[in-house]
């Protein structure tokens, strides 16, 4: 088997537009969830019988076989010693016991193939893990005076130390080493993204139904040039997307974007997915129609994103970092699946402006992107397996404007009010500018909570942390009477600076959180 991922793919593509609405946006998650086949269901419920073995099923063999022959009444001597070490296994002549599973074979230093070669897994590494043992030529041109013993034990020499005199330790099998399974690589010159605040009328005859909408947005948008996204800014699209788009709409507009992703997997069903998204210029625009004119909210901004400095590197204003590991364990006799994932925002230094009604315009929206496909486990297998989700987010700025508009409270009757997707707020504004702005979320199972009845998986309740930090924190009011108010002012002390924090205790793990586990929160 050739090094490398089973699947590769590098791509460049000119410029990407997409038009999506809230039912279309959970459609195209259940169509994901349907594609995400989980063939270890069937494996475990029907049997690995009617199937031929495979690498992961050889590899498995051997480990079972390299712990067989490694337990002996002479561990349980080692396990009441406090002070072995626990890496190396020594005997008082020197003789080490090294391991015949092939990730610790990999890290040795009598082993005589390399680690690639161990990484395709067969049957065949069994027979050269043993024959290497036999050959005290290659033991000596390693600079290895006295030969191992022939029956191996189950653990690894990563990292092998140096040690004299007697000590005795007990080897500890090391961390799994997953293959590459999938790699994706893409630049994208540009791309934009428009999702509908309100999903069109399904009857196909009206003018705003979806198929039309989307029959004149890309009709409009043929007429746009790859060099659409070589200024500085997007003000020069508004005219374009507003013929369009003439719905309220939010809008991400995106240059230079970079798509890296790869996936791993493990013999034991654990596998891990890096992500890794960079934009050179980004823009979060709000457009709300009302008389048939659009009002814009510059939700997110970097203005300086197209400027360049003469002799510094280039450097993207957005970066995102995704990671997400699966690992599949025992405790007792219940099978726990646990899922980390880290969600990383590198942003440069930016200006956003919200007003506190927004949540209710983007209402469809949150609950499209919050839809959870209906899951279709087996009965069977949801009662002796349960799942410990952990979660970690972060936002970094070095430099924050953050500009709040206050709404104008609509106490009218229900019939006379205002549509929830028009906007109304107050001439003044409160602006609130940060410096090294970091904003984390991180969320894990209550280990403490109330142990479930027999019989019923044990899910328990989720602790969250929520915690704000900044050096340097000034806060205004604008707009009062034409003139600016300052109200506060934070700085950081020479041992700390300031943070907010907020712990939560006694959360469900549903919703899309309980879909993505994450990194284990720090205390």
């Amino acid at each position: 088997m050739l090094p490398g991922p089973k699947f590769e793919l590098d791509g460049k593509v000119g410029c990407v537009h997409m038009l999506l609405s809230p039912d279309q946006i959970t459609h195209l998650t259940d169509l994901l969830a349907a594609l995400c086949i989980d063939t270890e269901t069937e494996s475990k419920c029907d049997g690995a019988l009617s199937r031929p073995l495979d690498s992961d099923d050889l590899r498995l063999i051997e480990e079972d076989l390299s712990k067989q022959l490694g337990s002996s009444p002479r561990d349980r001597e080692w396990e009441t010693e406090p002070d072995l070490d626990p890496y190396v296994t020594c005997q008082e002549n020197g003789e080490m016991f090294f391991s015949m599973c092939p990730a610790g074979m990999s890290s040795s230093v009598t082993s005589v193939r390399s680690g690639s070669e161990f990484s395709d897994s067969d049957m065949e590494s069994s027979t050269h893990s043993l024959s290497s043992f036999t050959q005290p030529a290659s033991l000596s041109s390693q600079g290895m005076g006295n030969g191992p013993r022939r029956h191996p034990v189950a653990g690894c020499l990563s990292s092998l130390p140096q040690t004299s005199g007697r000590t005795r330790g007990r080897c500890h099998s090391g961390a799994e080493q997953l293959k590459p399974d999938a790699l994706l690589r893409l630049t994208l010159g540009g791309l934009t993204l428009t999702l509908l605040q309100e999903d069109p009328p399904s009857n196909p005859d009206e003018a705003t139904s979806l198929a039309q909408v989307s029959q004149v947005f890309f009709r409009e948008l043929a007429f746009f040039k790859d060099s659409m996204f070589s200024e500085r800014d997007f003000h020069h699209l508004r005219g374009g997307f507003a013929k369009a788009c003439p719905q309220s709409h939010l809008r991400v507009t995106g240059a230079a974007v970079q798509v890296a992703c790869e996936m791993r997997s493990g013999s034991r069903h654990n596998r891990a997915v890096t992500s890794d998204l960079s934009f050179s210029r980004l823009e979060l625009l709000e457009c709300l129609w009302e008389d048939g004119k659009p009002q814009y909210s510059e939700l997110l901004q970097f203005q300086k994103a197209g400027l360049f400095t003469v002799g510094a590197a280039a450097r993207p204003c957005a970066q995102l970092h995704y990671g997400l590991t699966e690992k599949h364990m025992r405790k007792g006799k219940q099978r726990v699946v646990r899922r980390d994932s880290v969600v990383r925002v590198e942003l440069a230094e930016l200006s956003a402006e919200l007003d506190l009604d927004i949540l209710t315009r983007l209402g469809n929206l949150s609950k499209a992107f919050a839809h959870c496909p209906t899951d279709t486990a087996a009965p069977g297998l949801m009662q002796t397996q349960s799942s410990e989700l952990y979660s970690s987010f972060s936002l970094l700025s070095p430099h924050a404007i953050l500009r709040l508009r206050f709404p104008i409270p609509d106490l009218r009757p229900l019939p006379k009010r205002r549509p929830p997707t028009q906007r109304a707020v107050r001439q003044e504004t409160l602006v609130l500018e940060l410096t090294e702005l970091e904003l984390k979320h991180q969320e894990a199972p209550d280990l403490q909570s109330e142990q479930p009845a027999v019989g019923e998986p044990w899910a328990p309740c989720l602790t969250q942390l929520l915690e704000a930090s900044f050096t340097d924190l000034h806060g205004s009011y604008e707009g009062w009477e034409g003139g600016s108010f300052p109200f506060i002012r934070v700085k950081k002390n020479r041992d700390s600076s300031p943070r907010i924090s907020v712990r939560v205790r006694g959360g469900d793990p549903q919703g899309p959180a309980a879909g993505l586990g994450g990194d284990e929160p720090h205390q």
